[in-house]
């Protein structure tokens, strides 16, 4: 798209905790959760667990730690 789908925004999860995403169709969940997961890269800003960059954990270690259905 010409425009971001998902506004900027901080948010933080600590560990053991469960979070839902609701929203209607094409809102962006599905893009966001992809981008938390490390699927895709931010267009802007950072997604970090454990205090480093998402995409400074190999692949099969952050997937243990990441999640979505």
């Amino acid at each position: 798209a010409a425009a971001p789908i998902i506004r900027a925004f901080g948010f933080a999860a600590h560990g053991g905790a469960s979070v839902a995403l609701v929203g209607p169709n094409g809102s962006g969940k599905s893009t966001l959760l992809q981008t938390i997961a490390g699927v895709w890269p931010a267009a802007g800003g950072e997604v970090a667990l454990g205090g480093r960059s998402i995409f400074a954990w190999r692949s099969d270690d952050r997937g243990r730690h990441i999640g979505y259905a």
